[in-house]
């Protein structure tokens, strides 16, 4: 016979493991949500600095800052009569979006 005591802990057993598989389960479909949704999101964050870029300009009633995609699929935004740039960086592979600014 099985006495209270192995009863309770095959039960805690049994709670954490399907906790651990459920974890586990969210886990990856985070992970694939991620890696759908990230082209998406790039988009969405070049549209955006591009948008910005173009509203700044028109406030300025200038080309102050130039904005372009590269060959990569990079963003770089220049400021007239300045060296220095922004570079909007994706990296699919990781899922991030690194912003690097050489003012800095």
């Amino acid at each position: 016979m099985i006495d209270e005591s192995t009863k309770r802990a095959a039960q805690e057993y049994l709670a954490a493991r399907l906790s651990e598989d459920g974890l586990t389960h969210e886990q990856r479909l985070n992970r694939d949500a991620a890696i759908g949704l990230a082209p998406v999101v790039w988009k969405r964050v070049k549209d955006t600095v591009i948008t910005k870029c173009v509203e700044w300009n028109a406030i300025t009633q200038e080309e102050t800052l130039t904005c372009r995609e590269t060959g990569l699929g990079d963003l770089r935004v220049r400021c007239a009569g300045r060296p220095y740039q922004i570079v909007v960086h994706f990296d699919s592979p990781r899922r991030l979006i690194m912003v690097e600014n050489t003012a800095r």
